[in-house]
């Protein structure tokens, strides 16, 4: 019987492999973004409901008129002072002009509220969202609305269209 040695296994240079620890790390990578998008798609989306009579609840309903388009239900939750300054018409025109404002992807979020008296003062923090990146980028910015109580009603006491101040001539 003629023995002959087996060649030897050629060499491997470990290219088109890749490291256990790396294979891993992307795992465990895939694992965070995949639990991220479930308590992203999971978080809560409903508006948060205000006790009737407060500032809070005033602006809520001032904005969501806004939003479903009731121009006049929205101009309705400005102030006497304000609607002396801006009539409907004047409003409806700089609301023509600011109704992009309703295609943007924002949140709206209540930092806080400080009330004195018959005047108080919203402190919002304003989310945007854009596509791009991954899962899209977020701009954040402040906002202060004051509110004044009249006519046993608070009032938005700014001449704002959606989120934004308007200008307008007297």
């Amino acid at each position: 019987m003629d023995e002959r040695s087996s060649p030897a296994p050629a060499p491997t240079s470990g290219r088109g492999r890749l490291p256990t620890s790396v294979l891993l790390v992307g795992v465990g990578i895939a694992a965070l973004m995949a639990f991220a998008v479930i308590v992203v798609m999971t978080a809560r989306t409903d508006p948060t409901d205000y006790a009737p009579g407060t500032p809070e609840s005033a602006f809520q309903a001032y904005y969501q008129a806004w939003e479903a388009r009731d121009v006049e239900g929205a101009y309705g939750h400005l102030s006497s002072a304000i609607r002396s300054d801006i009539d409907l018409a004047a409003y409806r025109r700089s609301d023509a002009e600011q109704s992009h404002q309703r295609d943007q992807d924002r949140r709206v979020v209540l930092v806080g509220v400080d009330i004195d008296g018959d005047h108080a003062v919203l402190d919002l923090r304003i989310d945007q969202f854009s596509e791009g990146g991954f899962g899209g980028d977020r701009y954040s910015h402040e906002r202060s609305i004051p509110l004044v109580h009249e006519d046993g009603a608070w009032r938005i006491d700014e001449p704002i269209v959606g989120l934004e101040n308007m200008a307008f001539k007297h």
